[in-house]
């Protein structure tokens, strides 16, 4: 059926109209429509159950986590906005459908729908720019660095992705307990300096710890010795989860997917080498900008750090492991 909620009345006065997606589906997913005809896809799952992934933000579609006092069960509910999108929505829900088949809970029903949702972010808000700008590159490269390099070093595969949340456009690129990392990648000693995009990427916040990870990087030529493409380093951090734990992966591809890159795209015209990282630690005297130093009407401020002025800060990488894994002071 390729238009499920055609025979599903608009419901005059009650939350939704339903109907079981697949009577043969070891999960309770339903089509369903609201007061205002927006077509629903909803999973009902016990109260109990709570949901710890980042829910994408999607271009047409809102996702809902709705619980009712009056019920045992919740539902998590995807809401397409725009009708003009209906045909896709479908295809998205049928996804879904498939790719819970064979999930044993309903836990693991709800992770796989919102990695499912996450997997098609980028189809469903647009027409594609086309390939990364040799700076988001630059930037998603230090990324992939820093997981590689110290997250997936320390822990499981399963576990380092969870910690990645720059994909879903936080503040922090990486946060792992009270400790949070925020990776600025640059062009070696041409660029002095690293820049920091909003008032919220110094702030500590909530958290106990905040470190900059800093990559240096040079454009190449192919024939330099240690060069690489973007689709390399993809690549070589793709087969590093895949050896350990080959479930992980479809986490790690959303995730990139999500912040633009697509494996089919042919990133051979820019080479790059990777010269050098470096580790600072922010606290209370760290030059930055933070939301609660800026007038009210002041806001996503965007400015740029000379390294020289904080040689004092820079750590060792040690320590910044030593914090990731529950070890060392706080200074």
């Amino acid at each position: 059926m390729s238009d499920p909620w055609s025979s599903i009345e608009i419901p005059a006065s009650t939350a939704a109209n339903a109907r079981r997606a697949d009577m043969e589906h070891p999960h309770d997913f339903f089509w369903a429509l609201d007061t205002e005809g927006h077509c629903l896809f909803v999973l009902e799952y016990p109260k109990e159950i709570s949901i710890s992934d980042k829910k994408p933000h999607l271009n047409g579609i809102k996702v809902i986590d709705y619980a009712s006092s009056e019920s045992s069960r919740k539902k998590l509910i995807l809401s397409l906005r725009q009708n003009e999108h209906r045909e896709v929505f479908y295809r998205l829900c049928t996804d879904v459908l498939e790719a819970t088949q064979n999930c044993i809970d309903s836990t693991s029903a709800l992770h796989v729908m919102l990695r499912r949702t996450w997997r098609w972010h980028q189809l469903l808000r647009g027409e594609r720019d086309g390939r990364l700008s040799p700076e988001a590159q630059k930037g998603l490269i230090g990324e992939i660095d820093c997981l590689a390099s110290i997250a997936l070093v320390h822990f499981n595969p399963s576990e380092a992705l969870s910690f990645w949340e720059g994909p879903s456009g936080s503040p922090k690129d990486f946060v792992i307990g009270k400790t949070c990392v925020e990776v600025k990648a640059r062009l070696g000693s041409a660029q002095p300096f690293i820049s920091i995009t909003s008032e919220h990427q110094l702030d500590l916040g909530r958290f106990n710890d905040l470190f900059l990870y800093v990559l240096d990087l040079s454009p190449a030529a192919r024939s330099d010795e240690g060069s690489f493409t973007l689709n390399d380093y993809v690549d070589r951090t793709w087969n590093l989860i895949h050896s350990r734990d080959p479930r992980s992966v479809e986490i790690f591809e959303e995730k990139l997917l999500a912040l633009g890159y697509q494996s089919e795209d042919d990133y051979s015209d820019q080479y790059w080498i990777r010269l050098d990282s470096h580790v600072y630690q922010v606290h209370e005297k760290f030059p930055c900008i933070i939301d609660s130093s800026l007038p009210p009407s002041v806001t996503h401020v965007s400015y740029r750090i000379d390294l020289g002025s904080i040689r004092d800060y820079k750590i060792e990488l040690s320590r910044l492991e030593d914090r990731i894994i529950g070890k060392g002071s706080d200074r």
